[in-house]
């Protein structure tokens, strides 16, 4: 189940059939980080979903990958019955690479959430081969490989996999449109890693507010029950939720519990934001948060693509925080946001249920209220908190609907993002460093699905 996703439902065709699946979600157990490989390098997992065999997914264990696992986020399909994988094994950039790394040999194929799982040994060549996995008909989210054995390399002890595509067959309709959108997305996040590694070596770079990497890891703890929590007429219930379970988080070193932000945010999700008032938000610092790993700004994808960051049952986390939804460095402070009157805005029910006019077009629109500071001698009045409800019309899976995300973001008495409150999760944030140098430092995401994850600045996971 996700937040505002206000979709008709779903019609099955007669009998299932074959279609081409796309993603722009893959984690993994670890992924190789050196420092030739720093920012914008081809081992991430998104690389095996890129199209191009010159980059590829290579594990980051101190082992030669026995026991790695890489997992592919789908769209719920209906009615699903089998899954081909068609995919190049190990690094396939050249014949040299392939046989110097390491090569999956049998792995464990699991479908998710229905769990039918084959073993299959895969053969030790370069180009495409294979894999299929049948099920009873029913739903299907994610297709995970763990690697069982390996074929070692010659030289190196890192495993690799270069290209994976997806084949499904179910019931529920295609759509060619959607699934060619995600692979525009891993293209332009593809893009977007080259930029970020150019911003980091450049004088500019040294003043963002975001280190280059941050790793994660799954914590137990207090979650989001997937019972029990209506979305409520407001839209906000998970919201609610998520609030009241980051507030039952014991405080953790340089993660201090956000009190005032939190007793904010309650009264706002309450009151469904009474008395805000209705904005356009321009950010002054307009340079893009750089796609760095563990830690990227939010899109309206997520309302129904799925959650951001994935726990596996060892408490291995893998994905992103997310930032504001605007990915503008200017919003992650509060003294580099401008604020400007809007008359006759939608309210903020409207705007969430995504009747606002704007909502009917296909880019994402952005409506804002703010709570300012009040005024003094001495400061001038500046945003202390400010909602923005992103919404579009989309193209999705049963044809074109109107989406909007919500999200709150909390700024603390020194002006830096303290808490984000997203459609079904809550994110308290801490900084190192005072004033315009001051970078995050640490996060704890606290959500539905998922349970709870600690984001730590580094590149390795705790």
């Amino acid at each position: 189940m996700h937040l505002l996703l206000l979709l008709p439902a779903v019609a099955l065709a007669d009998a299932p059939f074959e279609r081409r699946l796309y993603t722009d979600r893959v984690d993994s157990s670890s992924f190789l980080w050196n420092d030739w490989n720093r920012f914008q390098e081809n081992y991430h997992p998104l690389y095996a979903v890129d199209g191009d065999p010159a980059t590829a997914w290579v594990e980051g264990a101190s082992t030669a990958g026995a026991g790695e696992w890489i997992r592919f986020g789908l769209t719920h399909l209906d009615g699903a019955t089998s899954v081909r994988l068609r995919l190049q094994n190990g690094y396939q950039k050249s014949s040299t690479l392939y046989k110097a790394n390491a090569r999956p040999k049998q792995v464990t194929v699991t479908l998710l959430p229905g769990g039918q799982t084959t073993k299959v040994t895969l053969r030790d060549v370069e180009g495409w081969q294979d894999i299929r996995v049948d099920q009873p008909a029913g739903g299907l989210e994610a297709v995970l490989v763990k690697v069982d054995t390996v074929y070692p390399g010659t030289k190196y002890t890192d495993l690799c996999l270069s290209e994976v595509e997806i084949y499904a067959t179910a019931t529920t309709p295609d759509n060619p449109v959607v699934e060619k959108a995600r692979m525009a997305r891993v293209l332009a996040w593809k893009r977007d890693r080259l930029a970020a590694a150019a911003m980091f070596k450049t004088a500019a770079g040294s003043s963002l507010p975001v280190a280059p990497a941050y790793a994660l890891r799954g914590r137990a703890g207090p979650a989001i029950p997937d019972e029990g929590v209506e979305w409520g007429d407001d839209r906000l219930g998970f919201a609610r939720a998520a609030v009241e379970a980051l507030a039952l988080w014991p405080s953790e070193a340089n993660l201090p519990s956000p009190t005032e932000a939190i007793a904010l945010a309650r009264v706002a999700l309450a009151t469904r934001f009474e008395g805000w008032t209705p904005v356009q938000a321009v950010a002054t610092d307009t340079r893009p948060i750089p796609a760095v790993d563990g830690l990227a700004p939010a899109t309206i994808w997520n309302c129904f693509e799925g959650p951001p960051v994935w726990v596996d049952e060892e408490g291995k986390a893998s994905g992103s925080v997310e930032l504001p939804t605007r990915g503008q460095v200017g919003f992650l402070r509060a003294d580099t946001i401008g604020t400007f009157a809007v008359r006759d805005a939608p309210s903020v029910l409207q705007a969430l249920e995504a009747e606002a006019a704007v909502c009917g077009k296909d880019e994402p629109q952005y409506l804002s209220w703010a709570r300012m500071t009040p005024a003094t001698d001495t400061s001038p009045s500046r945003v202390q908190a400010l909602l923005t409800v992103t919404c579009a019309t989309l193209e999705v899976r049963e044809g074109r609907d109107r989406i909007a995300v919500p999200q709150l973001a909390v700024y603390d008495d020194a002006g830096r993002l303290s808490l984000l409150v997203g459609s079904s999760a809550a994110t308290s944030f801490a900084w190192r460093g005072d004033g315009p140098a001051a970078v995050i430092s640490d996060a704890l995401r606290v959500g539905a699905w998922v349970g709870a994850v600690r984001l730590t600045e580094g590149r390795t996971n705790p």
